[in-house]
């Protein structure tokens, strides 16, 4: 192996690891917003502005289906719920980790000021905001409990894949929480076209996983497969109707 590949291989690794408490802030949004009932539209750490990371919520399908309590201007505490969730999220992961959670702290800038804009719109007494502020963190808190295992699922994918779309972040959390029952949210979701390739899309990373530890392929090789495959998803993404939606996220 040549130094420079070596050196590439090194890069990705740490790029990986500085991902990471971007993948479970994006989770933690992710899975909360699940919890509370809201339909992911997608979520992803892929590195297209200053903050390496988005999660979205599909409001207008939401209003679409009756579903319209979350959306601008409606004073709904749940979204201060949602926000707080990433921040709650990298707090843990810290915390498990050993890690300080203070260097972490910028990340959490954006959702700290939104937080802050969005309910002082809801709540004019201060007394009372505060309050409400400690609940929607506790509700983050609790519900982040309930569903941590999908929340490591879901920043794991991210991890590998660097995007997902929503019908396979619903995915994603409902295989990791056992549910067998879909409900007005898999309806809307179901004619996405990466999440009908999903099961595909892993065997074949799977695949190549398997056929590196048996030395059947390098590491560069593998490296440039995994490559092609989040090419092909892209490629589908970009040839299906939802990419007038996503196309401004990447």
């Amino acid at each position: 192996m040549s130094k420079s590949s070596s050196k590439g291989q090194q890069t990705q690794r740490n790029d990986v690891f500085s991902l990471l408490p971007y993948a479970y802030h994006e989770a933690g949004h992710a899975v909360v917003g699940y919890a509370i009932g809201r339909l992911i539209a997608l979520v992803s750490i892929k590195h297209a502005s200053s903050y390496r990371g988005c999660c979205r919520f599909d409001a207008y399908a939401e209003s679409t289906h009756h579903h319209d309590q979350w959306q601008k201007g409606c004073q709904n505490p749940e979204l201060l719920t949602i926000l707080y969730a990433g921040t709650v999220a990298v707090s843990w992961l810290c915390e498990q980790r050993g890690w300080d959670y203070e260097v972490l702290r910028p990340s959490n800038l954006q959702d700290g000021a939104e937080i802050e804009q969005l309910s002082r719109e809801m709540f004019a007494d201060d007394a009372q905001r505060t309050v409400a502020l400690g609940a929607c963190w506790k509700q983050a808190s609790d519900l982040l409990i309930t569903h941590w295992h999908a929340v490591k699922t879901l920043a794991g994918e991210l991890l590998a894949l660097q995007w997902v779309t929503g019908a396979e972040a619903h995915s994603i959390i409902r295989e990791a929480l056992g549910e067998k029952q879909g409900d007005w949210r898999w309806d809307v979701l179901q004619t996405d076209p990466i999440n009908q390739r999903r099961t595909v899309f892993a065997a074949e990373r799977k695949r190549l996983v398997a056929d590196f530890l048996k030395g059947d392929i390098t590491e560069q090789e593998l490296d440039d497969a995994m490559a092609r495959i989040q090419e092909e998803r892209l490629k589908v993404l970009q040839h299906s109707p939802a990419w007038q939606f996503y196309g401004s996220l990447f």
